[in-house]
């Protein structure tokens, strides 16, 4: 992070965006550090932990969608009997999904997790200020 040099309006900012309150206390944020806040946050509001193993994962989008593993393949973007080979029980036919569709799986299940929670902290959400520019 890199402290601000100018004096500008009231904020000290001397470019033309609007500081959003970030260069009152007179350093910057990347949008790295910005990514990190935004996550931290969204950790902190939830209410119940997030499925943390693959199976759980799944058992959770398969329960969102009424069992259908065909909506679950066609979110994740594999075939309908790829789903059908990661949940099964049979132990000689059960394939376990590769690290690739472990990311996908679980943005999958970050979205879907706990809609009314993050639509209610949107509802709250007002748009930052610097205080006077």
């Amino acid at each position: 992070m890199q402290k601000l040099a100018g004096r500008g309006g009231r904020c000290g900012r001397t470019d033309a965006t609007d500081c959003g309150g970030a260069s009152r206390a007179g350093w910057s944020l990347g949008e790295a550090d910005v990514g990190q806040i935004e996550q931290g946050l969204e950790r902190a509001l939830r209410t119940r932990p997030v499925p943390s193993s693959t199976e759980a994962r799944l058992r959770f989008l398969l329960a969102r969608n009424r069992g259908s593993t065909r909506k679950v393949a066609t979110m994740l973007g594999v075939s309908q009997r790829t789903v059908q080979r990661w949940v099964t029980k049979k132990p000689g036919a059960r394939r376990p999904p590769g690290p690739p569709q472990v990311r996908v799986i679980e943005e999958a299940v970050m979205a879907r997790w706990q809609p009314r929670i993050r639509a209610r902290r949107r509802a709250r959400e007002v748009p930052p200020r610097c205080g006077g520019c």
